[in-house]
């Protein structure tokens, strides 16, 4: 299948303007999955970068975590919460929850568009593997085709003028003897 990709299978100047065309496709296809494999050879370094940042968003929630869990037993502890130095705990305490809820936030923002970018580089490869396969049927066809016209030449040319003057006949439904009353030869059947 290789040499349908690269147009390689399709005789040089081809039998006419079919050959031409599938070695067309072939280089179009051929360019068509370079541009391709350049757009997502950024994919892996880009998903990279963008797990690395989520795993350093995770460290941060869980840093967040552990001072909240520290700083809300110190408050749980205390027995005046009203004093000033409580209140300002407590104002630390909303403002980290606060800060772990955003950073979460941030967190499903960079997957749902990481997952996104993936599935649209997944979807257009779909869409061109559809097309790349159309083509290739399409190339293997015409090839068939051609192929068959081939052999069917060349067995004309073995049997000799005669028997594919017979057989064109034959496929048009005259009896090999009306062919001579047809023809105006006069044979069996006629004068």
């Amino acid at each position: 299948k290789m040499s349908l990709i690269t147009g390689a299978g399709a005789t040089p100047g081809g039998p006419g303007r079919r050959g031409a065309q599938a070695a067309d496709r072939g280089v179009d296809m051929s360019q068509y999955m370079e541009e391709f494999h350049k757009s997502v050879h950024t994919i892996p370094a880009e998903l990279q970068r963008q797990l690395k940042l989520i795993r350093q968003l995770d460290e941060k929630v869980a840093e967040l975590r552990d001072k909240i869990s520290a700083d809300c037993a110190v408050y749980s502890a205390a027995k005046n919460k009203d004093n000033k130095e409580m209140v300002l705990l407590r104002e630390k305490i909303d403002k980290d929850q606060k800060e772990c809820l955003d950073t979460a936030d941030e967190k499903v923002n960079l997957m749902v568009n990481l997952y996104t970018q993936v599935e649209g580089k997944l979807r257009e490869l779909d869409d061109k593997m559809a097309v790349f396969d159309e083509a290739m049927l399409q190339q293997e066809q015409i090839q068939a085709g051609e192929e068959e016209a081939e052999e069917a030449d060349r067995k004309a040319a073995l049997a000799g003028p005669g028997r594919a003057e017979k057989r064109k006949h034959k496929s048009q439904g005259l009896a090999p003897r009306d062919m001579g009353e047809w023809l105006g030869k006069g044979g069996k059947g006629g004068g």
